[in-house]
């Protein structure tokens, strides 16, 4: 895991007493850059929600950003290991919940944005682009989350089709194509409450 994440994360790879709860954590996760870029796109006094927890990197950069945080994780492992992380880091404004966003998702805390990044691997290990095959499936859950945020923002494939994807997620006013060295990273797609017939904005970002 450290060897993965030796370019893609450098502070978290010098710092020692981080500790992985798995090689394919270090592998979705997101890249410094990419992190660091998403803490522009959200306010000083917000709430967060990442729904996604996963290694914890987008939950531990915005947290530098808002005032409070809220990770959840359906993994219990990877749950201690984040607890661990953001101790070590200091990162004192985060709340750990050991939970399935599909199955709590009616008990979930109202705040100013939900986070979240779908699984993209199958069976076998199998990479899925499609919105229908990640899992937690956001065009089921959207229209929960927007009861208890004002929007939601959500971490997609680089493959993922984007007029497809808009026309799964009405209510999409931004979509931000985030490149590292001339490499397309990642879609993220910002999705409003009450925003219909909106053309939204598609930012080119290296």
């Amino acid at each position: 895991a450290r060897r993965q994440i030796r370019e893609k994360l450098p502070s978290w790879y010098a710092n020692k007493e981080l500790v992985f709860p798995a090689k394919i954590a270090a592998e979705q996760c997101s890249s410094e850059q990419t992190a660091l870029y998403k803490q522009h796109l959200v306010k000083s006094d917000w709430s967060i929600c990442d729904l996604t927890g996963g290694l914890g990197i987008d939950s531990y950069f915005f947290s530098q950003k808002v005032k409070q945080l809220i990770y959840i994780e359906r993994f219990p492992s990877y749950c201690e290991v984040a607890i661990h992380n953001f101790k070590v880091l200091g990162a004192d404004n985060i709340q750990v919940l050991n939970a399935d966003t599909t199955q709590c998702i009616e008990s979930l805390p109202l705040v100013d944005m939900f986070y979240l990044d779908p699984a993209r691997r199958g069976e076998s290990n199998k990479r899925m682009f499609a919105l229908s095959d990640c899992e937690p499936n956001l065009s089921d859950l959207l229209p929960e989350l927007l009861k208890r945020a004002p929007r939601v923002m959500a971490k997609l494939s680089p493959m993922a089709d984007i007029q497809m994807t808009l026309k799964l997620l009405p209510g999409t006013t931004a979509v931000y194509v985030l490149s590292v060295k001339n490499e397309c990273k990642e879609l993220l797609f910002v999705v409003e409450r009450n925003v219909t017939d909106v053309s939204p904005m598609i930012h080119c970002v290296n």
